[in-house]
């Protein structure tokens, strides 16, 4: 009877042992540590990985191997996770500051604007306000040669403002043209971040080798991994960098031209000719017992070829103080020359006070007889627009030629231009 139990006994327990999986034995890549760890029930596709190493990093992987029955675990143990554990099986995204990546949308916007103006530079400058008061800077700033006619401004305005500075870009002219693009760069982003992670893990796992050298030769191998790791990781972040920089701050070319009516306006109508109607007042200095005075009116015709203006004068003049004349008491005069602005005083392009000087030479008949005439003149424009104009100058001639010897005419002028 006590045969029979103990048979069953024996026979019961070899058929529980039948019943279990079998053990799945895995050791250390190193033999410090000989004794075999039992790992039950875990399925192979966890236990079994596809490690891939970059040629790179098989160079310093077979340096490691070599050394790896020195010293314990060695570069195996590092290249596998540390310290002779089973490799990390740590998906990339959720590697350290994972979960710093911004989910949000990133938008890149870059816009141009064209802006008509009655006056350029008015606009310019309200323009240049706009950026300060929202924050923005400006890169860029270009006017045409031509008297500023055109100018077109690069400037980076914060996002979140931009649809208030473009409200305040129509307050400032018509708005012409108008082209807004706004990019997703979210994706880019977010790849960049997570190759920034990956790169700075394995920069980590190379210091670790570079910890574990046992020579010269190694250390060189592992610090030239190192330089190119961190130069990369540099380069990403400058990537990173600029990504949110144009996110942060809107792109905005602005170009300002004039209307068809504006004084700006190169293509607008230019007239070329103005006559011109002039108050005279001349005093004829023939010697110090006779000083001849005259007074008069003339005509004018100038031209803008160059400089201010071309000129064609012709005057006629009655005496009315001082001596009276011995033989006629007219005086009339024929003229010709040209007059300058200073480029250092304004060159004449403000409508108030625009001095000048200007040459003249003719032929001129005072008291019956007939000089050769040739002298200059000094002026200022006291109002100038487009059409008009209204100036102040004083002429001085030398007159030489005639049987009494030669003398000199003065006075003043008040000359009134009209567009033509």
């Amino acid at each position: 009877m006590r045969s029979t139990i103990l048979f069953v006994f024996v026979a019961s327990s070899l058929l529980a042992c039948a019943d279990k999986p079998p053990q799945t034995v895995a050791t250390l890549p190193s033999s410090t540590s000989p004794r075999p760890l039992a790992i039950h029930s875990i399925p192979a596709s966890t236990v079994t990985r596809d490690v891939r190493f970059t040629a790179d990093s098989l160079q310093v992987y077979a340096t490691a191997e070599a050394k790896s029955s020195r010293g314990g675990g060695g570069f195996m143990g590092i290249l596998s996770g540390g310290g002779g554990s089973s490799a990390s099986t740590t998906p990339s995204s959720q590697l350290p500051g994972s979960a710093e990546v911004s989910s949000s949308e990133m938008i890149e916007i870059e816009a141009r604007f064209s802006v008509q103006c009655d006056s350029v530079n008015a606009c310019a400058d309200a323009f240049r306000t706009l950026v300060q008061t929202s924050g923005g800077r400006t890169t860029s700033d270009e006017s045409s040669t031509n008297k500023e006619t055109d100018v077109t401004f690069a400037v980076r305005v914060p996002a979140e403002r931009f649809e208030s500075f473009v409200g305040g870009l129509h307050h400032i002219g018509a708005v012409q043209g108008r082209d807004v693009k706004r990019r997703d760069v979210s994706k880019e982003f977010h790849d960049t971040e997570l190759l920034l992670h990956e790169r700075d893990a394995a920069r980590e796992r190379y210091e670790e080798l570079l910890k574990a050298a046992k020579d010269v030769k190694e250390t060189m191998e592992v610090e030239q991994q190192l330089d190119r790791l961190r130069t990369e990781i540099d380069r990403i972040k400058s990537d990173m960098a600029w990504f949110k920089d144009r996110v942060a701050s809107a792109t905005i070319t602005v170009r300002f031209f004039p209307s068809a009516t504006s004084e700006d306006a190169v293509f607008a109508p230019s007239a070329t000719l103005f006559p011109a109607v002039r108050a005279t007042m001349l005093f004829d200095l023939r010697s110090e017992s006779q000083r001849n005075g005259y007074v008069g009116g003339g005509l004018s015709v100038q031209f803008k070829p160059f400089g201010r203006a071309l000129t064609f004068d012709i005057d006629i003049a009655r005496s009315a103080i001082a001596d009276k004349p011995t033989v006629s008491d007219y005086a009339y005069i024929f003229l010709t020359g040209f007059d300058l602005y200073s480029e250092l005083l304004g060159g004449g392009r403000r409508k108030l006070l625009n001095p000048f000087i200007g040459f003249r030479a003719g032929y001129a008949i005072t008291n019956g007889s007939g000089d050769f005439a040739f002298g200059g003149v000094v002026g200022v424009d006291i109002v100038k627009t487009k059409a008009v104009m209204l100036d102040l100058h004083a002429k001085v001639l030398g007159l030489v030629g005639n049987d009494a010897g030669p003398h000199v005419m003065v006075g003043p002028e008040l000359a009134f231009s009209f567009a033509f």
